[in-house]
């Protein structure tokens, strides 16, 4: 097989990867899930980020500080830049 249709091939297989991924996403919204919370978000006082145990990533706000924690929270909306908003 060529490098033409190989990178095409590969191209809709990422796509399609997204898709499902957002499809998944979208039916968590609403439950709660335990997240670790590995960081600050870059670039966003008070912003932090983690993933579920089935790897949704998610960003929450909080004042408290949260790095290494586990925590409740709500799923609520999947933003743009391929986190779900969440809320404790």
């Amino acid at each position: 097989i060529n490098d033409q249709i190989k990178a095409k091939r590969s191209n809709i297989l990422l796509e399609m990867s997204k898709q499902h991924q957002k499809e998944f996403e979208t039916k968590q919204l609403g439950m709660v899930k335990e997240v670790l919370i590995e960081e600050k978000m870059h670039g966003k006082d008070h912003y932090y980020t983690g993933h579920t145990k089935e790897y949704i990533k998610v960003a929450l706000y909080s004042e408290e500080p949260l790095e290494n924690k586990i925590v409740k929270v709500k799923l609520r909306q999947i933003l743009d830049d391929g986190y779900v908003l969440a809320e404790c």
